[in-house]
């Protein structure tokens, strides 16, 4: 999966309407909280059949590091 389609999926997922980009800091997203976690972890299995540990996921700190945990298949 390509940055844009991965940027698309995320924005989707939380609900943005505005631009993001890799560089921006999870902790800095209003839209990134808990329930974000729990959504992401699901949305890569379901959608990409991956599976990433939840622990893992909230230890990302840019849109960037969740893009290249889902990438790497959650090694």
């Amino acid at each position: 999966m390509d940055e844009k389609k991965f940027l698309d999926v995320f924005k989707r997922l939380l609900l943005i309407e505005r631009e993001i980009y890799m560089t921006d800091r999870l902790a800095e997203m209003a839209e990134w909280d808990s329930f974000s976690y729990v959504a992401f972890t699901a949305m890569a299995e379901d959608d990409f059949n991956v599976m990433l540990d939840a622990g893992e996921v909230r230890r990302q700190v840019t849109v960037g590091d969740l893009y290249e945990l889902l990438t790497k298949g959650g090694e």
